[in-house]
């Protein structure tokens, strides 16, 4: 059984979430306001993962990493 987007119904969760609170990356993206009334992807780092998104868990583009002055 596949834990599908609590947004738009796809099947590209990546995130272990319940499935209420599952968000696909692209509706992450879409500054779609989450629970906690952040919005679009919020980048933490987590020592056995490097930086991931908070809510959907995917992975920062290059460009993220170019504009990181402590990276």
């Amino acid at each position: 059984m596949s834990v599908k987007c609590s947004k738009c119904g796809s099947d590209d969760v990546i995130a272990y979430m319940t499935e209420a609170t599952a968000i696909c990356p692209s509706c992450c993206e879409k500054t779609v306001e989450h629970a906690d009334g952040e919005s679009g992807h919020v980048f933490k780092y987590a020592r056995s993962e490097g930086y991931t998104c908070d809510h959907c868990g995917v992975e920062p583009d290059d460009q993220w990493y170019a504009d990181r002055a402590d990276y």
